[in-house]
């Protein structure tokens, strides 16, 4: 049985990722390809809360980012909401010209 790759990662790395993901709004797919660590790497740092930041360089307590995480999905479902929208809109838009 062959032995898996595993990279370890210093603890200032996962933190400038989870702010990326966090200030820039960067998706897990965006972060894979700019700094090649998996997915769910990601993810598990993300909600972990450890390597979580605010401004002052003090860590997000856990409600904060409970808030956090639950507003980014909220705002995940009316983006798609929006986009659905959008292209009923062009597709009523080109019926009535015909």
């Amino acid at each position: 049985m062959s032995e898996r790759n595993k990279r370890n990662y210093d603890e200032e790395f996962k933190r400038q990722a989870v702010r990326l993901y966090f200030e820039q709004g960067k998706s897990y797919r965006v972060l894979r390809a700019e700094l090649g660590v998996p997915e769910a790497t990601l993810a598990g740092w993300v909600n972990s809360g450890k390597y979580h930041q605010g401004q002052s360089g003090k860590a997000i307590d856990t409600e904060t980012l409970a808030e956090l995480k639950k507003l980014r999905a909220e705002l995940l479902d009316i983006r798609e909401e929006r986009d659905i929208l959008k292209k009923a809109l062009a597709i009523f838009s080109q019926k009535k010209k015909s």
